[in-house]
């Protein structure tokens, strides 16, 4: 006999061989050879053999087949199998498709203690929201497979004359619109029923029938009046507060105009259309709005055309395609050929297929439809029957249209290839019929998401630390995304009742995202670019308190209306009430036993979700957010929320300070929040922080509310980016109705003013090199100004400038005259300088001055248009010492990278690091390691604090102060209690904060120029230091010991001769890093820091003394090698 085994190694069916019950099959094994499904094939085409040595041991009842590992592509397991063998002659056979439910090979090789597992897809079509066959009004789930209807609402329903309210519309809503027939009962909630509604308002039915106002006249809608426009405005407005934040509503269709509100029978006004299209984008923020030509009420499309009406049928020429980004898409004759006597909307031709592939508008935007059976067409047997006005003959046709494979092939090739997310009309179908039940499982299937997870990777057994990890593949199998931001939730269930014991958010993950694929091939059936595989990774900290044992990890997509598991994943790995289990995870104790038995996926109707009263209502009626804007001066900065707030209402602002969407609080709509504003003070996101937590940093009513308008304030202190992103929510005074405004809002923060925190000199043996640090507008002038004589009763003065004979103003050099007055300057010459947004450094070739070993000096940086000045508050003095070592600007930056390599084992210098290094000096952190327990921090903050009050670092100075009040009682000595940090919760956060503002990295510079190296500069000229690279050894070991106690005993250790004392440097400085390495070794804590000493030991070895470019090389850390300088991103932070 023969034998074939068909191996699935992906577990998806859509990709890979297929014929019959067999799906989805990348490889084969017929007879000894191992064969690989090409990619893009089609039929039964394997090609050439990979392998011919299969392994065979066969039996008259057993056939053992071995596959190496290696000859397979697979993710650590093998999804699913199918064998069959065959007769001799190849002419009778049986088939084994194993159908159960994980046929799994594990990776036997324990990842860290990782888990992976492979899952089946599901082969039955899901009931899921949002998506799929739509009813109408109260046929709520007639078929299996309703989760959303249009209900059709008629104008003089919700509103009979103009001073109706909004209450109204919401009273007729629970009482009518979200209430129907549901297994068996009448008057069911749709919630109860996990349905959803998508409105639609109408005045006609056909045109003998009205529904308008008894307070107007359907000729007004006929005739498309300007009062008709402005009515039209005020209904769409309160619909907006009726359904806009309902969760009972899924789309909204915007119709209106025409019969059943189709907007072709009567032609629409150009002020109509205006009207329509700006009320329903402002109306409407958390909905989709639906519409059969939505090009025509784009805003620029209504900028461009208010002068013409739009046509009748006129389906958007490719001029059109950028309009189609605001509102959804309705076919009201979806995939059928020739309109007749209505030229242009040739929905099924592929000329718009094509145009529909360019503007990809199904990535942001629902594609509904309706399969209208009651329009007359030419016999089309290949496809969709002809119809006529009959209901009798629309059964019939609808029937034929899911019992000819012709005609279902057609029906759900125009599904993929225009990505629909659902159907009507067709939904009428027979489901006690088999073959219409089999055909309408296949389009359900492929309409709209259809996410599957075919493997994970996750914790096996949790340890005492409470570690959690978890990694999973999603795919949408489907024909489009889901268009709304449900949230992801990972928990923890009991093995027995399958109730969550645990459950959190995965708020990062954004199930929009999860597309499916494009172009799709009907040769091939499958699309040509396939769907994406999408990973979700977290990290989670269970609770202590959660008992030892063994639970169900599991995963779950959440309706926000209660917080319910609603959409399902296609896998057969299913429990009802909406969770998908992954596997077994053992919590203290290895996990001994197997996932609990799955429970059919097909029909759930457990699931549901919640409203906010037992009355029916869920509408935040009473408050809503129009827009958002801001302002700023040069100290706060003012975000503004306009709209409609009841007198109690509660306001909250969230803010991303940092312009980073991966960092800080996310969930819906708000994304990235590092800071929350209400009522009652100002709240900050801790760095890895999960869900609600929020701690406070300031006190006070910094919300006002009045005209329509809520505003808060903030210190520009508190930004940390050039852009703030900023939304705004509304709730209820008993907090059940929520509403978001939905979108975070872009605010460049304006840099209008200069600011100079700092100034510097330093000089090379040719140039002298002049600095000042701050925060600089693009374009400024730069004027440094130079007392060259240390006389300030000579040359010009004005303000805080005494005495000056030079000037440096951007690239040029100034003489003052002698006896001149006023402001007359003689050029001396070109000079470099070089700007940066946070520092300024002007390089002057010695042999252009004339100036003595002390001279004075003094900065000021003026506005692009020369019209406000800013100066440094007064004069510096500066002593050259030629005969003795400096840096220039370049051997400095090499310098602090060199210690940033030895610090932090990384060129960019470290402003943001932080860490208890369990030194007993406390935290560590910054470019030079300031600590909490030996007072240069405390020294930092306050300096930070002066120049910004209010930023986040300033309230642990009292706590440093007691710190550093240990330290000095300790003969500054480290001790285990000025190192305690207990009561510095949040500074790492903080830190990392602050080190995003360009004023705290120039403090910390200038605190590290005057802690470190400005007395590494003195020890220079103490011992006559001439080379860079002597200074380098110096600043480091500086850097690391301090300037008292190890450096101290270093240099009093020392017996050979220093270069002042006529030595020879290089004898004296190996000398200098022998006896450091010495007293290191005399450190427990600083043992493992030898490299630092071995590493400068190389370069004195390379004899590059003047320090020049080169590549620093740590033996001890593996050769690990490091370019020096590095100007990747440390060149403006000289």
């Amino acid at each position: 006999s023969h034998y074939q085994i068909f191996i699935d190694t992906d577990g998806t069916p859509t990709t890979g061989y297929s014929r019959g019950s067999i799906r989805g099959v990348e490889y084969l094994v017929e007879d000894g050879h191992l064969y690989r499904y090409p990619d893009g094939a089609t039929g039964w085409h394997w090609g050439d053999a990979i392998r011919s040595d299969i392994s065979t041991d066969a039996t008259s009842t057993q056939l053992t087949v071995k596959v190496p590992l290696a000859s397979i592509e697979m993710n650590d397991y093998i999804i699913d199998y199918a064998a069959m063998v065959l007769s001799p002659d190849w002419q009778h056979g049986h088939e084994f498709v194993s159908h159960g439910a994980l046929d799994t090979l594990q990776n036997p090789n324990d990842n860290n203690g990782q888990v992976s597992v492979a899952y089946r897809e599901a082969p039955k079509a899901l009931r899921n929201p949002l998506k799929g066959f739509m009813g109408w009004n109260t046929d709520i789930v007639s078929t299996p497979y309703f989760s959303m209807y249009k209900g059709i609402v008629h104008w003089n329903d919700i509103e009979n004359r103009e001073s109706d309210g909004v209450e109204k519309i919401i009273d007729y809503s629970n009482r009518k619109l979200f209430r129907g027939n549901y297994r068996g009962k009448s008057g069911v909630r749709v919630e109860e029923s996990n349905m959803k509604v998508n409105p639609e308002v109408i005045v006609q039915k056909e045109s003998s029938t009205s529904f308008m106002p008894s307070d107007m006249d359907i000729s007004e809608h006929n005739n498309q009046t300007d009062a008709f426009a402005r009515r039209v405005r005020k209904l769409v407005e309160k619909l907006g507060k009726a359904w806009d934040n309902d969760p009972r509503v899924g789309f909204v269709y915007m119709g209106i105009v025409g019969t059943w509100g189709e907007q072709w029978s009567t032609p629409i006004a150009p002020n109509v259309q205006k009207a329509l299209g700006e009320s329903f984008e402002k109306a409407f923020k958390h909905k989709k709005v639906m519409v059969r030509l939505p090009h025509y009420f784009h805003e620029k499309y209504l900028k461009e055309h208010n002068n013409r009406a739009r046509p009748n049928w006129d389906f958007p020429s490719r001029e059109y395609t950028e309009y189609f980004n605001h509102f959804g898409m309705y076919w009201d004759a979806f995939a059928q050929d020739g309109l007749d006597g209505h030229g242009g909307e040739a929905y099924g031709n592929l000329d718009t297929i094509n145009v529909l592939k360019q503007i990809q508008v199904w990535r942001e935007q629902p594609i509904l439809g309706e399969v209208a059976y009651n329009m007359s067409y030419s016999q089309l047997p290949d496809r969709i029957e002809y119809g006529v006005r009959d209901d009798s003959m629309d059964q019939f046709l609808i029937d034929k249209t899911l019992q000819k494979e012709r005609s279902l092939e057609y029906l759900k090739d125009y599904i993929f290839l225009t990505h629909a997310t659902g159907l009507s009309w067709i939904d009428r179908y027979n489901h006690n019929n088999p073959d219409e039940a089999r055909a309408a499982s296949i389009l359900q299937k492929s309409m709209g998401y259809r996410f599957f997870i075919p493997n994970a990777t996750y914790t096996k057994k949790v340890g005492d630390d409470k570690k959690l990890h978890l990694k999973f593949a999603v795919k949408n199998l489907g024909s489009a995304p889901f268009y709304y931001r449900w949230p992801l939730e990972v928990s923890l269930l009991d093995p027995q009742t399958k109730e969550p014991i645990w459950h959190q958010k995965v708020d990062q993950t954004d199930i929009r995202k999860w597309l499916p694929g494009d172009d799709w091939d009907m040769q091939s059936n499958r699309y040509r670019i396939p769907a994406q595989t999408y990973t979700v990774e977290t990290d989670f900290t269970l609770p202590q308190s959660l008992e030892e044992g063994e639970y169900i990890l599991a995963v779950a997509i959440l309706d926000p209306a209660g917080d319910k598991p609603s959409v399902r994943f296609a896998n057969t790995n299913y429990y009802k009430n909406g969770r998908t289990p992954l596997g077994m995870v053992g919590v203290g104790v290895d996990p001994q036993g197997t996932l609990p038995a799955f429970d059919e996926i097909g029909g759930d109707p457990g699931l549901r979700y919640n409203i906010a009263n037992e009355d029916g209502s869920g509408t935040n009626t009473q408050n809503t957010i129009d827009s958002l804007d801001a302002e700023s001066d040069q100290e706060m900065l003012a975000l503004n929320a306009h709209g409609h707030f009841a007198q109690d209402a509660h306001i909250i602002f969230f803010i991303d300070a940092d312009n980073d969407p991966n960092t800080g609080y996310t969930r819906g709509d708000i994304i990235g929040a590092d800071y929350l504003i209400q009522s009652n003070g100002l709240y900050r996101y801790p760095d890895g922080a999960h869900g609600w937590k929020w701690t406070k940093v300031a006190n006070g009513g910094v919300t006002r509310v009045h005209d329509g308008i809520a505003t808060v304030k903030m210190p520009l202190s508190m930004i940390d980016a050039d852009t703030v992103n900023f939304t705004a929510q509304v709730s209820s005074h008993d907090w059940k109705h929520n509403t978001v405004y939905p979108e975070m809002i872009s605010y460049q923060v304006p840099q209008d003013a200069n600011t100079i925190s700092s100034i510097e000199a330093s000089h090379s043996k040719s140039s002298l090199h002049l600095k000042m640090n701050g925060s600089f507008i693009k374009g400024s002038h730069a004027s440094f100004f130079i007392d060259a004589d240390n006389d300030m009763q000579t040359g010009y003065s004005n303000g805080s400038v005494k005495g000056a004979e030079y000037l440096v103003e951007d690239h040029s050099l100034y003489r003052y005259p002698d006896n001149a007055k006023g402001w007359k300057w003689d050029k001396v010459g070109a000079v470099e300088t070089v700007f940066s947004s946070t520092a300024i450094i002007s390089s002057i070739p010695l042999n252009m001055l004339d100036i003595g070993t002390d001279i004075n000096y003094i900065s000021g940086i003026t506005t692009a248009d020369w019209k406000t000045n800013v100066k440094f508050p007064h004069m510096q003095k500066y002593t050259l010492n030629t005969d003795s070592v400096t840096f220039t600007p370049e051997q400095r930056l090499m310098a602090d990278q060199i210690i940033s390599v030895f610090e932090n084992g990384t060129t960019e210098l470290q402003y943001a690091y932080i860490e208890d290094i369990h030194d007993n000096r406390g935290y560590t952190a910054g470019v030079a390691g300031f600590t909490s327990g030996t007072g240069d921090m405390l020294v930092l903050i306050e300096k930070y604090t002066q120049i910004k009050p209010h930023n986040v670092l300033s309230k642990y100075i009292p706590e440093l102060k007691r710190l550093d009040k240990i330290y000095a009682q300790n003969d500054y000595e480290p001790s285990e209690e000025s190192a305690n940090i207990e009561n510095l919760k949040g500074l790492v956060g903080d830190w990392k904060i602050a080190a995003k503002d360009s004023v705290f990295r120039n403090l910390q510079d200038d605190i590290r120029s005057t802690l470190y190296f400005k007395p590494s500069l003195k020890i220079a000229h103490q011992y006559g230091i001439r080379y860079p690279l002597t200074l380098l050894c110096v600043y480091d070991a500086v850097v690391q010991h301090g300037i008292d106690g190890v450096v101290d005993d270093i240099l009093k250790h020392i017996d050979v001769p220093s270069p002042k004392e006529g030595g020879d440097e290089i004898a004296w400085l190996e000398a200098f890093n022998a006896q450091r390495e010495y007293l290191i070794s005399n450190f427990e804590d600083e043992e493992k820091t030898y490299y630092r000493v071995h590493a400068l030991n190389d370069i004195i070895k390379q004899e590059n003394y003047d320090l020049k470019p080169f590549t620093l090389v740590i033996k001890d850390w593996d050769n690990e090698s490091f370019k020096i300088p590095s100007h990747a991103k440390s060149k403006t932070k000289l």
